[in-house]
């Protein structure tokens, strides 16, 4: 098993879930504590019984985000322009 990253969240979720498991705490209780429905942690717990503090991870970590840029209009001068004229229209707008 390799290392894996996760947030100070998603740790919180594996310590709660694995003392549900344990049966340490009701799923009430853990409900109350991660601020989820009853419903979220028999979901979440059936999950990690399943494939382990892994499937706590969110599942799109690491992807490229769907509103991402392409990179060739990145840096393009026409997307740095259009941000100028939304601007100085506006300031133009004010003269007497």
């Amino acid at each position: 098993m390799g290392w894996m990253m996760m947030s100070g969240r998603e740790l919180n979720r594996v310590e709660v879930l694995a003392q549900v498991d344990h049966g340490r705490l009701s799923a009430d209780t853990a409900a109350n504590m991660l601020d989820l429905t009853r419903r979220q942690i028999f979901r979440l717990s059936k999950r990690y019984r399943q494939d382990g503090a892994a499937a706590i991870r969110h599942k799109s970590r690491g992807c490229a985000p769907n509103n991402q840029f392409h990179a060739a209009k990145r840096g393009s001068r026409t997307h740095q322009r259009d941000a100028g004229l939304t601007t100085s229209k506006a300031e133009g707008s004010h003269e007497l």
